[in-house]
């Protein structure tokens, strides 16, 4: 099966969750890339299985909720704050 080479942008625009450019990711997986981050589904999907099963889902999608508002900047700097701060204090809780 062939899959349809198409840009990230002609899938948002088309509505798409998944596209594949044809290309290797820097980790040399060649797979489709999700629409909306950009990221290799082969590497992306071992990662989230694992933290799905750590924190649970409902909890999870609290937490990756980031404000569509927000700057690019600003949008990066709070994904690296839950993703240092955040989870790892989720995962291990301080022991009392």
């Amino acid at each position: 099966m062939e899959i349809e080479i198409i840009s990230r942008r002609a899938a948002r625009f088309e509505g798409r969750k998944r596209f594949y450019t044809g290309h290797v990711c820097k980790y040399g997986h060649d797979s489709e890339r999700y629409t909306s981050t950009g990221g290799c589904i082969s590497c992306l999907d071992p990662t989230w299985r694992q933290v799905k099963a750590q924190i649970g889902e409902d909890i999870l999608k609290i937490i990756v909720r980031i404000p569509a508002t927000m700057t690019y900047e600003r949008r990066g700097a709070l994904a690296r704050w839950i993703q240092d701060s955040c989870v790892p204090a989720f995962l291990n809780p301080p022991q009392s």
